[in-house]
């Protein structure tokens, strides 16, 4: 703007001063040419010619020459203000350059083409290279280059590429002044400025490291997501907010039996039961209803395999909106918990099993307590009735049949005191049986099931956990 007004300024100051010269010139001439040519007249016009005559041909002669010293005079005037124009938007154009240059963020370095020294820069080598304008200037672009095989080669493909198509462009590794190497895209093109000078090369070069290792990493996460997604046992999805599948991952195949790509397009409600896709459409709605910033949807259900069985799964997931709140997407994993249901029930037998352990430890050491009374007894009865009286012969089955009760009792005392043994132990094999014998032939004889068992004592003795 300033540039812009100043060439306005000298424009009218010029023609001013033009036509000041002009009309000074003109009055000059005129006063100059009244004198001499009234003199001439005199000397020259010889008496009776006509006067008339006379003046008009000096009038004459004076409009021609007044008229060729005006057109010289214009013609001069406008050359002059013509190079003063140019020359005023040369530097209007230097100006407007200059600043340009001065705040790219790229650095733009002119090098001779036949010694690549560095003819000049703009200041943006300082942030990027490390090197003040003054410093660089006169000093070979190897200096930029992370070592000579890297200049070499640079050059030798940029002077192709620039004599072939005029212009050179490529990613390289250059280095700052302490060392520090960087990653630039550089521009290269031919500036050629006549035959009376040499030729220029314009390197223009952009530091792009942060760039770089911010898509290197963006494309390691993506790698590492990708590496999850495809190996996880999870099903990782998205749907639309039509709620038709745009991903899976593989493990779609082993949890369904449908590949990715024929899941993709699917519906949500195609892989449930009625009511199990009335129940998730309704908690997907809900989550839409919350808006941004909500923990997510999650919910156990049933979903069906390509084969129309049914698998216990677990949802979770999370709905995605755009900046103006607006659902976008739901994207989360379903898992499959069958294996964890059965370790579930599993551990809810294990527990009942332990509280009937504990039970028949209680119930065990109550038993004992009057079955030891009545062998006493017995044997109070037995010692005072005569040898062969009736009584001893009562006494007999008393004593059997609580000795039977007892070795029950300590069965069961064995079977609760199963959960804490720790060690396997040296135990004689017709011992084990006879006291699993013990615990189920109550519920055999109830079957009417008869159970004879022969087992030698010579067998050896086995190194195990006898429960």
């Amino acid at each position: 703007m300033h540039k812009s007004m100043s060439s306005r300024q000298v424009d009218v100051s010029s023609i001013r001063y033009h036509a000041s010269r002009i009309a000074l010139a003109y009055l000059l001439f005129g006063a100059i040419w009244i004198v001499a040519s009234d003199t001439a007249v005199d000397l020259l016009v010889p008496d009776g010619f006509s006067t008339l005559l006379a003046q008009s041909f000096k009038g004459m002669l004076f409009v021609l020459g007044s008229t060729v010293l005006v057109y010289y005079l214009a013609r001069h005037a406008a050359t002059g203000l013509e190079r003063k124009l140019v020359a005023e938007q040369l530097r209007t154009t230097e100006y407007l350059l200059e600043t340009v240059l001065a705040n790219l963020g790229e650095a733009v370095i002119w090098i001779d083409s036949s010694t690549r020294s560095i003819v000049d820069c703009n200041s943006a080598v300082k942030p990027i290279f490390g090197y003040e304008r003054e410093e660089l200037v006169g000093q070979s672009a190897e200096v930029l280059h992370i070592d000579r095989n890297a200049y070499d080669e640079f050059g030798r493909l940029s002077e192709t590429a620039v004599n072939n198509k005029g212009v050179f462009r490529c990613q390289c590794q250059m280095k700052r002044r302490d060392g520090t190497p960087i990653i630039t895209e550089n521009t290269v093109i031919a500036l050629n400025l006549g035959n009376a000078l040499p030729m220029r090369r314009v390197s223009i070069v952009r530091d792009i490291t942060e760039r770089t290792r911010a898509e290197e990493a963006l494309r390691d996460s993506e790698q590492r997501y990708r590496f999850l997604a495809e190996n996880t046992l999870d099903v990782i999805w998205t749907v639309n907010t039509a709620l038709e599948y745009t991903y899976v991952n593989p493990a779609i195949e082993q949890q369904t039996g449908y590949r990715p790509e024929e899941f993709v397009g699917t519906h949500v409600s195609d892989h449930f039961d009625d009511k199990s896709a009335s129940e998730l459409q309704d908690v997907i709605r809900r989550e839409i209803a919350k808006g941004p910033g909500h923990q997510g949807l999650f919910i156990r259900t049933s979903k069906l395999r390509k084969d129309g069985t049914a698998v216990p799964v677990e949802i979770h997931g999370g709905v995605i909106f755009d900046e103006n709140g607006r659902p976008t997407a739901i994207q989360g994993t379903t898992r499959d918990i069958s294996e964890w249901l059965e370790l579930e029930a599993g551990l809810r037998q294990a527990q009942k099993m332990e509280a009937l352990g504990t039970m028949a430890a209680g119930l065990a050491h109550e038993v004992n307590n009057p079955v030891l009374v009545i062998q006493e007894s017995a044997n109070f009865i037995e010692r005072a009735a005569e040898e062969d009286s009736k009584i001893r012969q009562f006494v007999g089955n008393i004593k059997r049949e609580t000795a039977r009760i007892h070795n029950i009792v300590n069965s069961l005392l064995g079977f609760a005191r199963s959960e804490v043994e720790t060690a396997p132990t040296s135990t004689r094999i017709c011992d084990m049986v006879e006291v699993t014998l013990e615990l189920s032939r109550i519920l055999m004889r109830a079957d009417q099931v008869i159970v004879r068992a022969a087992i030698p004592d010579t067998l050896p003795e086995v190194t195990c956990h006898s429960q």
